[in-house]
C-alpha cells in the first residue's frame, strides 16, 4: 500500500499543474521557465557553469527572453523527462490543449522549442546585452546589432532604426553584441518584425505564427566564438568574423585554422 501511495505522489510531482518557476541547469546554460512555459531567463556560461571563473551572460527582459503569445491565463501542466542526451519539458494548457515543448541538450548553447496552436513567439534582446557606451569603432562593437543570416550572406542592421518585416523563413535571425549572441531559426515560412525603439533594452522582435497547427524553432544563446557557434550549427560560425572588415575576415579564418592545426 505504501508503495502505491509513493508512486501516486511521484506521478503527481512530475505531472502536475505548474504554479512556480521551473529551473533547468546544464553544463553551459542555466534556464528558468514561467508556469506558462515561457523561457524567462537564460544565463550562458563560458566555458562551463561549474567553473568559478566562467564568463557569464544573462538573456532576459521585463517580459522574459522567449515568450509565446497566448489568449488565456489558465494553468499549464508540466511533464519533465531527463533523457541521456537532453532534458525535455512539456507544458500543456489544461483548457485549450496548446503545448510548449522544450528540448534542452545537457551541453552546448543550443535548444529547441515546438509550439502547438502557435500565435507567435517573441524574443527580446534584453537590457543585459547592452554595454557601457564607448566612442568610435568601440561604440559600434559594444552596441546591440540585429543580424539576419540567409543563403546570400550575413546582413547587420541598427535595431534603433526599425527594420521589418523580414522574411525569416529558414534563416537565422537575432541579436549580438561584441561577445554574445541570441539567434533563432524558425522552420516555417514566417516574418520577423523589429519595431523602432528609443530604448534598446525594450527592443523585441516577433515571429508571426503561420496558419499551421505547430511551429518549431531552434535557438542559440551563447558566446560569439567559432567553436561554440560551429558546434551548434556550421552556418552560425560566420558570426565569429562578422566584426572584421570583409578584407580581413579570410585572414582571421586562416589564422584560426592554423592555430587549431598547431594545437591539434
Amino acid at each position: 500500500m505504501r508503495a502505491v501511495v509513493a508512486c501516486w505522489l511521484l506521478l503527481g510531482f512530475f505531472q502536475s499543474p505548474s504554479h512556480a518557476a521551473v529551473a533547468v541547469d546544464t553544463r553551459q546554460l542555466q534556464l528558468e521557465f514561467s508556469p506558462f512555459g515561457d523561457l524567462t531567463t537564460l544565463t550562458a556560461c563560458l566555458p562551463s557553469c561549474s567553473d568559478p571563473g566562467a564568463r557569464r551572460q544573462q538573456f532576459t527582459s521585463y517580459r522574459g527572453f522567449l515568450t509565446a503569445n497566448r489568449n488565456t491565463n489558465s494553468l499549464f501542466e508540466l511533464q519533465r523527462r531527463n533523457g541521456e542526451r537532453s532534458i525535455e519539458l512539456l507544458f500543456t494548457n489544461l483548457v485549450s490543449g496548446e503545448t510548449r515543448r522544450w528540448r534542452i541538450p545537457h551541453g552546448g548553447y543550443q535548444l529547441g522549442v515546438e509550439l502547438t496552436r502557435p500565435e507567435g513567439l517573441v524574443m527580446a534582446a534584453g537590457q543585459a546585452l547592452e554595454r557601457p557606451a564607448g566612442a568610435g569603432f568601440t561604440a559600434w562593437l559594444e552596441s546591440i546589432r540585429l543580424l539576419e543570416l540567409a543563403e546570400d550572406g550575413l546582413a547587420q542592421y541598427d535595431p534603433e532604426a526599425g527594420v521589418g518585416p523580414l522574411d525569416a523563413g529558414g534563416d537565422w535571425i537575432g541579436f549580438r553584441n561584441r561577445y554574445w549572441a541570441a539567434m533563432i531559426k524558425p522552420e516555417g515560412q514566417e516574418q520577423a518584425r523589429v519595431p523602432a525603439a528609443a530604448d534598446v533594452s525594450d527592443l523585441k522582435w516577433e515571429l508571426a505564427g503561420a496558419d499551421a497547427t505547430s511551429a518549431r524553432y531552434t535557438v542559440y544563446a551563447g558566446p560569439v566564438t567559432h567553436e561554440a557557434l560551429s558546434a551548434a550549427d556550421r552556418e552560425l560560425a560566420v558570426l565569429a568574423w562578422s566584426d572584421l572588415p570583409p578584407g580581413l575576415r579570410w585572414i582571421g579564418k586562416a589564422l584560426h585554422a592554423m592555430l587549431g592545426w598547431m594545437h591539434g
